[in-house]
């Protein structure tokens, strides 16, 4: 059905704060006239990219599939099957809830999906002291609810949004977690703030989007890979094989720069360009 594939992170890849490229949005659709797969594989619950994509295109928003909460989950976006990844188990989110609250830090638990959106919250800093967290909270008014005492229950992930004067302290969090997927990211609210973000064992873009590509038969087919920031690290490793072409947009982080190719920025539809440079490459 498809002659290759291409995914592309979302927030600041395809779309910035100041709205998703004319040209990269005419890039979707003319993937598809050339048989390519598009894929977006996302931080964003499907919930919450579903109300961005009806917003940014109404007349239908042109994707295949969708890879959202960095891997929890999946979605056929033409027929709406949804497949999730699987969840934390109550002893395990109760294990991490612990350590958090050990340390002090705000965090948030997700519900198993499709109904991720929705999560527990809580926070341990001072009013004012994570400006990020309360951000978060704003934006997802009437999803959040204040975690309640009690035991585990399933969840699909855990947010850990990290105070200004605490940045340093995220690569810290893994010792004695490692039997979980732990991804950072950078906020896509402020664009600086440092997250965290605690998944099942296995879980993230990467895995995600093998799984879909081993599903349709596309292992050996041409395969473009896209991203911005940390959390896309997977996903660009993914495509480390010998037809596939990873590649970093020109804004991304200074530390990840030299690890891939680079295309325009964002605003500058650098996934445009790099789309179309591949496909020129790879005569499709």
């Amino acid at each position: 059905m498809y002659r290759a594939a291409a995914v592309f992170d979302f927030d600041g890849t395809l779309c910035s704060r100041r709205g998703l490229p004319p040209r990269n949005l005419a890039m979707l659709a003319d993937l598809k006239v050339r048989g390519v797969c598009r894929i977006i594989a996302t931080g964003r619950s499907l919930d919450s990219f579903r109300q961005t994509a009806d917003r940014l295109a109404p007349a239908g928003f042109p994707l295949d599939f969708l890879i959202f909460s960095s891997g929890a989950g999946m979605t056929d976006w033409q027929t709406g099957e949804i497949f999730p990844a699987g969840p934390l188990e109550a002893p395990e989110v109760r294990k991490i809830w612990d350590r958090l609250l050990g340390e002090g830090l705000d965090f948030m638990i997700h519900f198993p999906v499709p109904h991720n959106h929705r999560f527990y919250y809580l926070s341990q800093s001072p009013p004012g002291a994570n400006p990020d967290f309360e951000r978060r909270l704003s934006v997802h008014w009437g999803q959040g609810e204040v975690l309640p005492e009690g035991e585990g229950f399933p969840a699909s992930q855990f947010v850990v949004i990290y105070p200004p004067h605490r940045a340093g302290e995220v690569p810290g969090l893994s010792a004695g977690l490692e039997e979980f997927s732990l991804i950072r990211a950078t906020s896509p609210l402020d664009g600086i703030s440092l997250w965290m973000e605690i998944f099942p064992r296995g879980i993230n873009k990467g895995s995600g989007l093998n799984r879909l590509l081993e599903s349709l038969g596309l292992e050996e087919k041409p395969l473009l890979a896209l991203g911005n920031d940390f959390n896309d690290l997977d996903l660009l490793a993914a495509a480390k094989k010998p037809l596939g072409t990873p590649c970093l947009v020109a804004d991304a982080p200074p530390e990840l720069r030299g690890l891939f190719p680079q295309t325009l920025s964002c605003d500058e539809a650098g996934a445009a360009q790099a789309a179309e440079k591949w496909l020129r490459d790879n005569r499709l």
